[in-house]
């Protein structure tokens, strides 16, 4: 999803590189897939060359997926859902 990012003062934003470094993946490429199947924060469009994210949106983003992620480990190891890894 494009939205256009106008209204964004340049320190309430980060550059695709940053959120790469933050997330942990190397390929731009991942961010573009996950903005395709709606994965992630929203992706900010400056001009025909500039892409953003908001700091808030990507810092949210984070938070939720770093309550999941314990719950859906534990899963997957047969130890239910409410255990949490030590």
């Amino acid at each position: 999803m494009v939205i256009p990012a106008a209204d964004l003062p340049e320190d309430a934003t980060m550059p695709p590189k940053e959120l790469m470094q933050l997330v942990g993946v190397r390929a731009r490429a991942t961010l573009w897939h996950w903005d395709r199947k709606g994965i992630g924060p929203t992706k900010y469009v400056i001009n025909a060359r500039t892409i953003r994210y908001s700091r808030s949106e990507v810092r949210a983003w984070l938070l939720d997926g770093a309550k999941r992620v314990p719950r859906d480990r534990t899963a997957r190891a047969g130890l239910g859902g409410d255990v949490a890894l030590a």
